[in-house]
C-alpha cells in the first residue's frame, strides 16, 4: 500500500500551479545591477520605464539603469518617424534591445522608438464636480462661492470636453459678481498627439455689464505629455465672438490660445492642475482677455478630494467703471465620478 504524500507536499503543488503561471506571464525588467523586476510594463520613453509589480503601486525606474525589457503583450509604440505600431519588447538579441512589431517579419532596434504605452481603451470618461467657498467676516462680510463641473469623454480618436461654472460674490449683502460660464470642445486626433478642435463658449456677468459673450473657434492642438501622471496640451486658432459689453454690441474675429497641464505626484495623493486661455479680439477696442486657474487637489476619501485654487481674470478693455483684473483664492471639496 502506498502512503499518501504529506499535506505540505500537496500545498507546495497547489502553490506552484497557482503562482508559477503568473510569474511566467509577467513582464520583466532586467536591471544593469542584476536585479529583475516582474510585473506589468505600462510605459517606456527615453527617460523612464514604468512598471506595475502587483505587490505595490506602480513606479518608474530610469531607462539608463535598465539592461533589457520583455513584455508578454504588445504595447502601442510611436516610432521616431511618427508611425504608431503595436509591438512587444522581446529582450536582448545580439546585444541589442529589440521590438517585435506585429505583422512585420523582422524585429527592429528599440532606438527607433520614441515612446510606448499600454493601448488606451476605446471608451474613457472622467468627470469632476467642485464646490468652493470663501468667507471673510469683520468690519465687512465678504462671501465668494462657486460651483464647477466638467466632463471628458473619449471615443477612440474623438474627444469631447464640457464645462460649466457658476460663481456668486457678495460684499455686505450686496451682490458684486453673478457669473455664468459654459463651454464645449470637440477634438479629432488625426495623427499621434495632434488634433483639430472645434469650441463653443458662453459667458454672462451682469455685474460686469457683460450681457453675453459667445465665442466659436477652430484650433490646432498637440498633446506634449499624456502619461499616467502627466498631461500637457497646447492649442491655438481663430474664432468669432459676438458680445454685448457695457450696452455696446460688437462682434468680430478673435485669436485663441489655450494651455492645460496636470501632474499627479508619484506615490502621493496630490495633483497639481493649471490651465489658462488667451483671447485677442481683433475688432472694436481690441480687447485682450486672459483667464487662468491654478490649483491643488488632494484625495481624502474614496473619490472625494480637497481642493485649493487660485483664479485670475484680466480684460484690457473692460466695461466703463469696471476693473481690469479679478482674482480669487478659494478652498473647497470636489468629487470624481
Amino acid at each position: 500500500m502506498h502512503k499518501a504524500p504529506p499535506f505540505p507536499l500537496y500545498g507546495l503543488f497547489v502553490v506552484c500551479i497557482v503562482f508559477l503561471p503568473l510569474k511566467l506571464n509577467a513582464d520583466q525588467l532586467v536591471m544593469k545591477n542584476g536585479d529583475v523586476i516582474s510585473g506589468k510594463v505600462t510605459r517606456v520613453d527615453d527617460k523612464e520605464v514604468t512598471i506595475n509589480p502587483g505587490y505595490t503601486k506602480k513606479f518608474a525606474v530610469k531607462r539608463s539603469a535598465v539592461a533589457s525589457i520583455e513584455t508578454e503583450s504588445a504595447l502601442e509604440v510611436e516610432l521616431l518617424d511618427g508611425e504608431v505600431v503595436k509591438a512587444r519588447f522581446a529582450g536582448m538579441e545580439e546585444g541589442m534591445q529589440v521590438l517585435e512589431v506585429e505583422e512585420r517579419p523582422t524585429p527592429i532596434d528599440v532606438n527607433n522608438m520614441s515612446k510606448a504605452s499600454v493601448p488606451q481603451n476605446w471608451y474613457a470618461r472622467e468627470s469632476h464636480a467642485e464646490a468652493l467657498l470663501t468667507i471673510n467676516e469683520g468690519n465687512t462680510i465678504n462671501r465668494s462661492s462657486a460651483f464647477l463641473i466638467d466632463t471628458r469623454v473619449r471615443l477612440g480618436d474623438h474627444r469631447q470636453y464640457a464645462k460649466f461654472a457658476l460663481r456668486r460674490d457678495e460684499n455686505n449683502g450686496e451682490t458684486t459678481k453673478k457669473q455664468n460660464r459654459a463651454s464645449y470642445e470637440y477634438d479629432w486626433l488625426f495623427r499621434r498627439s495632434w488634433y483639430l478642435a472645434a469650441t463653443a463658449n458662453y459667458e454672462r456677468d451682469p455685474i460686469r455689464d457683460l450681457s453675453h459673450r459667445f465665442t466659436f473657434g477652430a484650433l490646432l492642438g498637440h498633446d506634449f505629455l499624456d502619461s499616467g501622471h502627466n498631461f500637457l496640451t497646447i492649442k491655438a486658432g481663430l474664432g468669432y465672438t459676438d458680445e454685448n459689453l457695457g450696452d455696446a454690441p460688437t462682434s468680430g474675429l478673435t485669436g485663441l490660445w489655450e494651455f492645460e497641464f496636470r501632474h499627479q505626484f508619484k506615490r502621493s495623493k496630490l495633483e497639481f492642475v493649471h490651465d489658462h486661455s488667451l483671447s485677442y479680439q481683433n475688432y472694436s477696442s481690441n480687447n485682450t482677455i486672459v483667464r487662468s486657474n491654478t490649483g491643488l487637489r488632494m484625495d481624502i476619501l474614496w473619490d472625494i478630494y480637497a481642493t485649493a485654487t487660485y483664479r485670475f481674470n484680466y480684460e484690457s478693455e473692460p466695461a466703463p467703471g469696471k476693473f481690469e483684473k479679478d482674482s480669487t483664492l478659494a478652498f473647497g471639496l470636489g468629487a470624481k465620478f
